[in-house]
């Protein structure tokens, strides 16, 4: 029988009356946002992809400073995961959401005035931390706002934004490029994402979570104000915090998951070299085989709706397989379809089928990672394994289009380079498979 907000309003824990009451109209639209913000990601990240090819001719950049380039925005991805993404814990989600998305707009308009290779990576890796500070921020903010029956598909819902993103902005891109240059691509991204700031400032609050946490003096009553919108009675008092954060940290080290810490990790970090170098090199690789610019950043746009299906038919399929079996096959066929897409001919059709089946593995290698841990760390340091894990593996993501970089410079051609890059998803998965939490209860 589902609880009605009497039912809940007898609760004396706030998340307890989230968790387990229907969502509301403020809880769908705060969902809504967080896809939306995820969109924004998708597309600042992917922008400098879109206009590589144009940005390498401008410039006068060989593959290996390319390389670089590409990297910068995900060297700064990485920066901000694990430093600035944590500010959270101390000034609150909303204030960080504003402070990430403020900085990805100030990173995306002074890309578009950049005048040499050395000032826009310098932009890109000031957008990358807004970036992966947001990136770390949207996923527990999406966790936070959903009752329990609906955690799954608000993650979901979350996780689409980012292709769907990458690819209607990948469409766009390559109309701008070809209408104007690429200075409009970090001109139209720059335009996007102040526009979603006032909806952010108007629809976001801070998270029950931060508040019962921090237990500020007008804790109590911000969180009644906040319970109110959500459409419940009004709490007494707040409940005792959680497990702090440094505490957590301990705990994903201790002897009991420090090999599962490790070990999980080190598949983020390789599956993200070969996510991220696919993402990246995509459109430049795509005009070395011979397409326009701009059929090959609608090309990497297809791509990008791949991702977004195959996070839809992961939801589904995951009712049925096992999610840590489904996390394994997904990094097996990533690091398959990245040497199909180094093999294949130079021919549209073939082309576009193989870019399609990358993108849609990339995407529920994703997910099944995000699964992996929600199974492998109890819930009392779930969210510090989620952010370590992830965190970490943006390391990766800064690797992969650098190291193709320089296989390409080295004069490897586009099969050598994809073949190489497949064997750290094919090493991942093999990690995955002999993960040890696996040997564990579950719990």
């Amino acid at each position: 029988m589902t609880p009605t907000t009497a039912d809940t309003a007898t609760a004396t824990d706030p998340r307890d009356i989230v968790a387990h009451a229907p969502m509301s109209g403020a809880q769908k639209r705060i969902i809504a946002l967080t896809s939306l913000i995820s969109a924004l990601d998708g597309f600042d990240i992917l922008s400098i992809t879109f206009a590589a090819p144009a940005l390498g001719r401008e410039f006068g950049l060989d593959s290996a400073t390319l390389g670089l380039l590409l990297s910068s925005g995900l060297l700064g991805m990485l920066i901000g995961s694990l430093t600035l993404a944590s500010l959270a814990d101390i000034f609150g989600r909303r204030p960080l959401v504003i402070a990430s998305l403020t900085l990805m707009g100030c990173g995306m308009l002074a890309s578009a005035f950049s005048t040499n290779f050395e000032s826009l990576a310098i932009v890109r890796i000031v957008t990358g931390i807004g970036i992966g500070s947001m990136a770390v921020i949207n996923n527990p903010l999406a966790i936070e706002f959903a009752n329990l029956r609906s955690r799954g598909l608000a993650l979901s819902l979350m996780t689409i934004g980012y292709p769907l993103g990458g690819m209607i902005g990948g469409l766009v891109s390559a109309y701008l490029i070809k209408v104007f240059a690429w200075e409009a691509v970090f001109l139209f991204g720059a335009s996007l994402t102040f526009a979603v700031l006032p909806l952010v400032i108007w629809i976001l609050p801070e998270s029950l979570e931060f508040l019962i946490e921090k237990r500020s003096d007008d804790a109590l009553a911000r969180v009644n104000r906040l319970l109110g919108r959500f459409g419940h009675a009004p709490i007494h008092a707040l409940p005792p915090p959680l497990i702090g954060r440094v505490t957590a940290y301990r705990e994903i080290f201790s002897a009991e998951q420090r090999s599962t810490t490790i070990m999980l990790t080190s598949v983020a970090v390789l599956s993200f070299i070969t996510i991220y170098f696919f993402l990246s090199w995509q459109p430049k690789l795509l005009v070395e085989m011979g397409f326009s610019p701009s059929t090959a950043v609608t090309i990497a746009s297809m791509s990008s709706l791949a991702g977004a299906l195959g996070a839809i038919a992961f939801g589904l399929i995951s009712r049925r397989i096992e999610g840590f079996k489904l996390a394994v096959g997904a990094v097996v066929m990533l690091g398959l379809s990245n040497i199909l897409f180094g093999l294949v001919p130079p021919i549209l059709p073939f082309v576009v089928c193989a870019s399609f089946i990358a993108g849609w593995s990339g995407s529920i290698a994703t997910l099944g990672m995000s699964v992996t841990v929600a199974e492998a760390f109890p819930g009392r340091m779930r969210a510090t394994g989620a952010g370590f894990m992830f965190g970490t593996g943006r390391v990766g993501s800064a690797l992969g289009p650098a190291i193709a970089g320089i296989l390409l410079s080295w004069g490897l051609d586009r099969a050598q380079v994809c073949v190489i890059i497949a064997c750290s998803a094919l090493t991942a998965s093999l990690l995955l498979a002999k993960s040890p939490h696996r040997r564990r209860p579950r719990y």
